[in-house]
């Protein structure tokens, strides 16, 4: 591999590597499902006096009699009470959204609020294709994607078409450039609350990161432009199996469609690209969809 292939990986990974770790420690994680909707501070307050009566009933050998014992299961029971009554003022305040959404006509929002609240599509089937164990189901995805991808290289045609285009474009290098402008504008086309592909930067990291992060992706991009060359984990992505048709066999392979989560600064790049050279790109007539 050339030098410059290697700088241009490393300082992709190292980029990645600082905005992964400042995320770390300035961003806090909680396991997916953990919050709740009707949760607030007052119920945060009653679980830790709870817990903390809790701990000193242990401290003096969890006695079944007197005032500490009382104690415990006056916050205990008060904590609950309160959760109780906060589900059930969450669901009466849905219930009210969801009767307003439909007075007021406006079915589009009724049905996606509804289809957040009550829809039971959400469930995994038992075995994949007559596999059960992970690994195996995993390897009955990869055989069945891999046999519906095709190397683009072969496609010799497009390829010589793709030379021609860009022997005809301006190869003047201040007109292939990108100015800081050129990746802010990008960056709020990508939307919100997207999945991360395998090195967990999604697009919110580069949103909310030091203004520096832009220049130093702007130094990347050029880079890149200047010696034809992207990172090689560009083409690194997590697919996820979706479901074509729930109403279908869901234990069968093919009645799955693969959505592959990559990387968001791969994402924005290609944003760029299409920003800068949308003039002298085109889209095939048969391209609809997905």
């Amino acid at each position: 591999m050339h030098s410059h292939q290697s700088d241009i990986n490393k300082y992709y990974n190292d980029i990645n590597e600082v905005i992964v770790n400042a995320a770390k420690c300035t961003i806090p994680s909680v396991c997916c499902g953990s919050s709740k909707a009707y949760w607030n501070s007052e119920l945060q307050q009653l679980k830790e006096n709870s817990v903390q009566a809790h701990l000193g009933w242990e401290a003096i050998g969890k006695p079944r009699h007197g005032w500490m014992n009382s104690f415990r299961l006056h916050c205990k029971y008060k904590y609950k009470l309160a959760v109780k009554n906060a589900m059930l003022a969450f669901e009466w305040d849905l219930d009210d959204e969801l009767s307003q959404l439909y007075l007021r006509k406006d079915m589009d929002n009724f049905w996606k609020k509804w289809q957040r609240r009550f829809s039971k599509r959400n469930f995994t089937p038992h075995h994949i294709g007559g596999n059960t164990e992970p690994q195996d189901i995993a390897e009955c995805f990869k055989q069945a994607f891999s046999n519906a991808c095709f190397n683009s290289y072969s496609d010799e045609d497009s390829i010589a078409s793709l030379k021609v285009k860009l022997g005809n474009h301006d190869m003047n290098v201040a007109n292939n450039t990108f100015c800081v402008s050129d990746i802010e504008k990008p960056l709020k086309c990508l939307k919100n609350g997207k999945a991360a592909g395998y090195d967990g930067i999604v697009k919110e990291h580069l949103l909310y990161a030091h203004s520096s992060i832009i220049v130093h992706l702007m130094f990347l991009f050029n880079i890149m432009t200047l010696h034809c060359f992207v990172p090689d984990n560009f083409g690194v992505g997590v697919i996820v199996p979706i479901i074509k048709d729930r109403f279908g066999d869901i234990s069968d392979v093919n009645n799955y469609r693969g959505i592959t989560l990559s990387p968001v600064i791969s994402k924005l790049f290609e944003y760029c690209l299409l920003d800068k050279y949308q003039a002298a790109m085109t889209t095939s007539d048969v391209q609809f969809g997905f």
